[in-house]
């Protein structure tokens, strides 16, 4: 068996003030098989030793290492482990530990490996690439080493001084044995035939075991001899810092299609950019860019550039040095107490997503965690533990990821920064770290079969009205053999959009798979502009198929696709296979994001503002074609009360038929006399490009001054009107709250997530400038929470209270204490206050959140719902509602902390909610919206003719007329002068001195049934506060509210009276309000359920009182008692008459509910009462019920014992109609009193109705 390295024995100690003895437990070996840097090869170790207090490194010159992680704990044992970078020499390499106690008592060991000989070299094929208008061409080359990666070496024969490349060959991934190497051409040495000679490249293995020379046509170094014009650099200062770009930028003619130019340092090669074309086209004449990111340094460095044509190198612009600067950010933090990682694992969900789970230890808590493929797993993602011992999951979509490989990063609180590589370090115990999963499951590049774009070349551009004859044909080499594009993409330039279709397969494909590619549409090497289109399975050709939109105005090039297999493979290495890669070309590209040309004060400096509103700001040129500008963001900064205008500036802002933007800001009498400034800009054109100087801007790259460097013009500003010119006294706090002082961001409800800020302040001299928005922020861990308080109450000009209420996300932050601070408090004079103000303390309460969910439609079938802390799955439970319901219990197919699935039943309106241990989950609707109707069972209690005529039927009640009431709408209502109001408690009566009957209605119960129907909780209700609202001769209204502190739940009752027609809607019915109606409206807020099996039952009781006791009463209902939905009670020829709706606003959103008639008590000669239960499914946040209660004279005709009496005829009647609405919750007494007017009235009924109303009254106490 051939290894590369082979540890075989550990040889001596070498102790220095030795005070405990060292001893190696264990070694560990790890070969790189997919990245391998320079002439070193990787060795991953392990070393135990007795003394678990010593603090390790490896300090031996010879060799570097990573910072040495702690990989176990205890009295007697530590372990750590590092990685090698060993010589590429054959033979014994010997490395020396330091061992440091914390004494500054040193140990030192000395290790000694032998290196063993790899395998002879053999090569196969060797193929060139060369990207279109590149001077860097790639040689791959396929060899006999497919299942290590053993190093192979690349030599430049001849032509020196004139190419450069690494000396070591990089092994794609998989087990195909091809190795690649960049060659481009170097500014460096007198190197004068670039493009006539032929260069001679060696490969070799170990040893110079299988040496071959292969020669590279000169054709791939075209000649090109450009003529160069004008030319800038950016910035013109020499000193830059090395986390700055450099610019040059040049006007070029005599381009042609293979013209390729140069720009580079001196040095730091790795860092060069290609001068590229960004405007115009290699046909005729453009303006061309490159850009240069200097290498991080630790002391000032002198770098030299060059720009050259590389045709033969005949035209150097060189530039005078310039001196790096170090940025400061580059010092390492050295780790008392590193991190570590116990593992990491991955496992498949579904198609298209995954599982991440992973273990962190740290002394100091994890921050974060940070993926270089673009994954970050924060304290919300925690399901186990704490930040300094916690367990982390995380659902990753394929489509999330830009590499299966990657650098993981972990910062501590202290901003201490440890890093792993995949495939490369171990975690703690002893595996190594793996690579994500792909898409397509164990596919490497041996597996493509298919590999086709439908055009290999594609206008990027419309064409122009005439295009001319080229004198050359644009072609494009990329390889060896003739390269010639099968067909040109031209698209109609009304509706130009610039499209290519990738068809391809693998001889292991799933037609499952959504698949998904990576477009990488980056022009200069420090972009990133990639893009991620999704395919499908083409049933027809048995392949899969992706659409790519291509961006308006690229420049002529070869777009890099990416395939994410087990390793993402570009299509430049997959071209090795003899699949061909696709171009672009255009008339006249435009690469370039929009340049500032000018910046002009849009009035002279200074400006004296005498009074008034107005506006002072600056004339700006913006410079974007063939692209144009789309929109843009200023910052704009005052330099006494150092207030910042962010502004936003689009085509409104533009002078008509030019490229001139005014940028304004606005000044009224309490702007204070300062200076105004552009602090920084970012500007995006219609192709997306973005240039930005903004300080943590996500795409720095392009600077808006880089064309033309241009000095910030500063506004003059002096106030005429600001007569306290001497006041330097700050604003005074008079008073500053928050509430509440702690807020768990583990909560599920965003309710309880609220954070709410209010200030008072004063200015006695100068006065409080309430056009200036204070700023609340703090700053924990590297994270910020600021915001603007822009609600104002002004007082007078002195005192001002500015109040501001916040939602703070979900897992915002670990738990932890904020210091909060305030500033911007502004006086009209531009003196500005900041002051620290409270500490708000931040808890975790792990309890579940539901967050989102996969698509399905309203068939059913497997739903995955996504989330956070569903715990165990042994405490876990998962509740359903159907057509807005009850809820029910479901089984899960996939169980994780993070995600669940179930198979859901077709439906059009879903919700959900789960249990874990600690508590309820929010409610997540799947289907339906507020606009969706229940299904509500058909019950044909309307008659016939439906509702008498005098209205519709609809969900099996009657919906009347005006003027009409009843089961059937065949009863009279009659309107009413406004009612006596109670304003201590919602009751309502009339003031008449006859009385037929009384009606009550008493809701002061509420049930918590379980599903059994055992009463679980019951409430009693008393105690209302009411103030009243509106007054008008048209309208009443009273507000009632009570908070229950038991369930800490509120309710608000709210009594109106309508002198005139209304219609109201609810839960899509629709009802009018009839002259002389009552409504009452009745809200309650979030309930806590013990379970969301459990419903509530609101006990509504309604009894009736005849009066005269020589009259008939009795009680009908609708025929099913256990959907009731209506009660009608009946003295003579008047009914009191009550509608139970079995719809519900439940979480807004209309809702089935049932209503169920129960024992009704105490039923005597002159009395008759009936108890109904509306049943109210569970709900989350807010409920609303909406039962009818009203008084009618009975017109129809029936078979009832109470039927009309002919004496009664010649009574005067007056009817009071009342309706309830929404009563869910509260305790609600209404007296209904129906007053007869007769010629005859004895005074002994007058006492009786007294004694009546006197005996309710009590039993109301």
């Amino acid at each position: 068996m051939n290894l590369l390295l082979i540890l075989l024995l550990f040889i001596s100690f070498i102790f220095s003030g030795v005070i405990c003895q060292q001893e190696i437990f264990e070694f560990k070996y790890i070969e790189d098989n997919f990245n391998l840097t320079g002439s070193t090869q990787r060795v991953s170790f392990l070393i135990k030793v007795l003394d678990p207090t010593a603090n390790y490194s490896i300090e031996d010159p010879n060799f570097q290492c990573s910072n040495l992680k702690k990989q176990e704990q205890n009295r007697y044992l530590h372990t750590c482990f590092g990685l090698v970078f060993l010589e590429y020499n054959a033979g014994t390499q010997n490395i020396e530990f330091i061992f440091n106690n914390g004494s500054n008592i040193q140990n030192s060991l000395t290790l000694r490996f032998n290196i063993d000989f790899p395998p002879d070299l053999q090569i196969g094929v060797a193929k060139f690439i060369r990207y279109p208008n590149s001077n860097h061409l790639t040689i791959y080359a396929q060899t006999n080493y497919t299942t290590k990666a053993y190093p192979v070496r690349l030599d430049l024969v001849n032509m020196p001084g004139c190419y450069y490349a690494l000396t070591m060959m990089t092994r794609l991934p998989g087990n195909d044995g091809v190795y690649f190497a960049d060659i481009s051409p170097t500014g460096s040495g007198a190197c004068t035939i670039l493009s006539s000679g032929t260069l001679r490249v060696r490969l070799s293995g170990f040893n110079s075991s299988g040496s071959v020379d292969i020669d590279i046509p000169a054709s791939y170094f075209p000649s090109a001899g450009v003529a160069m014009g004008t030319h800038t650099i950016y910035p013109s200062r020499r000193d830059v810092y090395d986390n700055d770009y450099i610019y040059w930028f040049g006007s070029l003619t005599n381009l042609n299609a293979r013209s390729a130019l140069s720009y580079q340092p001196a040095i730091s090669l790795s860092q060069l950019s290609n001068s590229k074309v960004v405007t115009g086209n290699y046909l005729q004449s453009a303006k061309v860019l490159g850009i240069y990111n200097p290498d991080t340094v630790k002391v000032p460095k002198n770098v030299s550039m060059a720009f050259f044509d590389v045709s033969d190198n005949k035209t150097i612009y060189a530039t005078n040095y310039y001196t790096i600067q170090t940025s400061g950010n580059n010092v390492p933090i050295l780790d008392i107490y590193p991190t570590l990682i116990e593992f990491i694992q991955f496992e498949k969900v579904n198609s298209y997503s995954f599982l991440i789970q992973m273990k962190v230890i740290d002394p100091d808590g994890c921050v974060s965690i940070e993926f270089s493929n673009g994954v970050s797993i924060g304290y919300r993602d925690m399901i186990e533990g704490d930040y300094k011992n916690g367990v982390y999951e995380k659902v990753l979509n394929y489509t999330s990821i830009t590499d299966t490989v990657y650098v993981l990063s972990i910062k501590d609180i202290l901003g201490n920064i440890v890093q792993w590589r995949s495939e490369i370090d171990f975690s703690t115990n002893q595996q190594l770290l793996p690579k994500y999963p792909s898409i397509f499951g164990e596919t490497n590049m041996k597996n493509i079969t298919m590999f086709t774009f439908d055009n290999l070349l594609v206008n990027s551009s419309p064409p122009p009205p005439t295009t001319p004859t080229p004198t050359e044909s644009p072609v494009v080499p990329t390889r060896p053999s003739a390269n010639k594009f099968e067909s040109l993409q031209v698209l109609d330039d009304s509706s130009f959009v610039a499209r290519n279709i990738l068809r391809f397969n693998f001889s292991n494909s799933d037609p499952n798979i959504e698949p998904f590619i990576i477009v990488d549409f980056s022009y200069f090497e420090f972009e990133n502009r990639t893009q991620i289109f999704k395919g499908f399975w083409n049933t027809t050709g048995l392949h899969y198929q992706v659409s790519i939109t291509i961006p308006e105005n690229l420049a002529s090039r070869e777009i890099v696709v990416t395939l994410p297999m087990s390793y993402y493979f570009t299509s430049s290495q997959i071209s090795y296979l003899d699949y061909k890669s696709f171009s672009v070309q255009t008339f006249n590209c435009d690469q370039l994001p929009p340049m500032i040309l000018s910046v002009e004060l849009s009035q002279a400096n200074p400006y004296y503002f005498t009074g008034g509103t107005n506006f002072i700001g600056w004339k700006i040129t913006i410079e974007d074609s063939p692209n144009y500008f789309v929109n843009g963001t200023f910052l704009i900064q005052g330099s006494i009360d150092k207030y910042q205008y962010n502004l936003s500036v689009s085509n409104p802002n533009m002078v008509v038929g030019s490229n001139i933007y005014y940028i304004n800001i606005p000044v009224t009498f309490s702007t204070p006399s300062q200076m105004f400034d552009i602090l920084s800009m970012e500007l995006v054109d219609s192709s997306g490009n973005i240039a930005s100087n903004m300080i943590g801007s996500k795409t720095p790259l392009f600077n808006p001054y880089m064309i033309n460097q241009l000095y910030n013009s500063r506004i003059i500003f002096l106030n005429a009107n600001q007569t306290n010119g001497n006041d330097f006294s700050m604003p005074e706090i008079l008073s500053m709250n928050f509430s509440p002082n702690v807020i768990d961001v583990g909560d599920p409800n965003p309710l309880k997530r609220q954070l709410t800020v209010s200030g008072l302040f004063r200015s006695n001299i100068s006065g409080i400038n309430s056009e200036k928005y204070p700023i609340v922020s703090s700053t924990f861990l590297g994270k910020t929470l600021s915001f603007q308080i822009d609600n104002v109450q002004a007082y007078n000009l002195s005192t001002v209270m500015f109040t501001k209420t916040i939602e703070i996300p979900y897992g915002f932050t670990i738990p932890s204490t904020w210091d909060l601070s305030i500033s911007y408090v502004c006086s009209f004079n531009g003196n500005c206050l900041n002051s620290t103000f409270g500490s708000l303390q931040f808890i975790y309460s792990y309890l579940p959140i539901l967050e989102s969910n996969s698509f399905i439609d309203r068939n059913g079938g497997e739903i995955f719902i996504y989330g956070q802390k569903f715990g165990n799955q042994s405490d876990f439970k998962g509740f359903v509602s159907y057509e807005n319901g009850q809820y029910q219990p479901f089984q899960v197919n996939f169980f994780s902390d993070s995600i669940f699935s179930f198979t859901m039943n077709a439906s059009n309106a879903v919700k959900i909610i789960v249990q874990s241990k600690l508590g309820y989950s929010n409610v997540l609707v799947i289907l339906g919206s507020n606009e969706q109707q229940p299904t509500i069972p058909p019950e044909t209690t309307c008659g016939d003719p439906k509702c008498g005529g005098n209205g519709k039927c609809v969900d099996a009640l009657c919906q009347c007329n005006e003027g009409w009431s009843g089961p059937s709408c065949q009863s009279k209502f009659i309107p009413q002068p406004p009612p006596n109001v109670d304003p201590k408690s919602p009751t309502t009566t009339t003031d008449n001195s006859n009385v037929q009957l009384i009606g009550t209605i008493k809701i002061e119960y509420i049930n918590e049934l379980k599903p059994s129907g055992e009463i679980f909780k019951q409430y009693k209700l008393a105690d209302w506060k009411g103030v009243k609202a509106i007054t008008s001769d048209r309208f009443l209204q009273y507000n009632y509210t009570k908070s229950i502190g038991e369930i800490d739940t509120n309710i608000t009752v709210v009594v109106q009276w309508f002198g005139e027609t209304r219609n109201v809607e609810f839960a899509g019915l629709n009802s009018t309000m009839t002259p002389g109606s009552i409504k009452y409206s009745v809200i309650m807020d979030r309930y806590i359920f013990d379970s969301p099996l459990n419903i509530l039952q609101v006990v509504i009781e309604v009894e009736v009182v005849e009066m005269n006791k020589d009259g008939c009463i009795e009680k009908q209902t609708s025929p099913r008692k256990n959907d009731i939905q209506w009660v009608k009670i009946r003295v003579s020829d008047q009914s009191f008459y009550c509608r139970f709706l079995n719809r519900a606003l439940v979480d807004s959103r209309s809702t089935a509910i049932t209503n169920t008639l129960l024992d009704g008590g105490g039923n005597q000669s002159d009395i008759l009462n009936s108890k109904v239960g509306m049943m109210v499914p569970f709900y989350e946040n807010q409920v609303i019920i909406d039962p009818d209660f009203s008084i009618i004279i009975d017109t129809e005709s029936d078979n009832s014992k109470c039927g009309v009496k002919s004496g009664d005829n010649n009574q005067w009647r007056k009817i009071v109609g009342i309706v309830i609405g929404s009563v869910l919750g509260v305790a609600i007494i209404v007296s209904v009193s129906l007053y007869l007017y007769k010629r005859n009235i004895v005074s002994k009924e007058n006492k009786r109705m007294s004694n009546k109303l006197k005996r309710l009254s009590s039993n109301e106490a």
